[in-house]
């Protein structure tokens, strides 16, 4: 596991890939996701993480951030639910999960215990278990 090494640059500054401003007329969700790609990754918090990463934005420099977070406590929560970080995390699209199995792997007791404190708290998002179970079915076919 293990924590990252510090990252002061910006997606942006990354990707090398500049998007400019948003247009006017845009959404807020739009907006926000510009605005967040021009932060510090170090500075980018539980809810950066959920938004960047649920519209797949960065996926390659945060996922692996978003993973030491969810190590340390699997129901971290940006502004929605606790496990909504997670919930961004287990919607990354197969094709990565391929290319990087040794965070499927870091990925796999995270679950197991967020399916465990899920399971124990009568008040739990049930949603997040379904994703919980669906992910499982899905990692399953990666490993074969």
């Amino acid at each position: 596991m293990g924590e990252l090494a510090p990252e002061p640059r910006s997606l942006q500054e990354i990707e090398r890939d500049d998007w400019g401003d948003p247009p006017e007329d845009t959404t807020m969700l739009i907006s926000t996701v510009h605005r967040l790609r021009r932060l510090p990754v170090d500075r980018l918090d539980d809810e950066a993480l959920r938004i960047l990463l649920g519209q797949r934005v960065g996926i390659a420099a945060l996922l692996p951030r978003a993973l030491d977070r969810l190590a340390e406590n699997p129901l971290c929560e940006g502004d929605f639910y606790p496990g909504d970080v997670l919930h961004s995390v287990l919607r990354t699209p197969d094709e990565y999960w391929k290319t990087h199995p040794e965070q499927l792997e870091r990925l796999c007791p995270v679950i197991d215990l967020a399916e465990e404190l899920l399971r124990a708290d009568e008040f739990a998002v049930s949603g997040l278990l379904d994703e919980i179970v669906d992910f499982r079915k899905r990692a399953a076919r990666l490993w074969t």
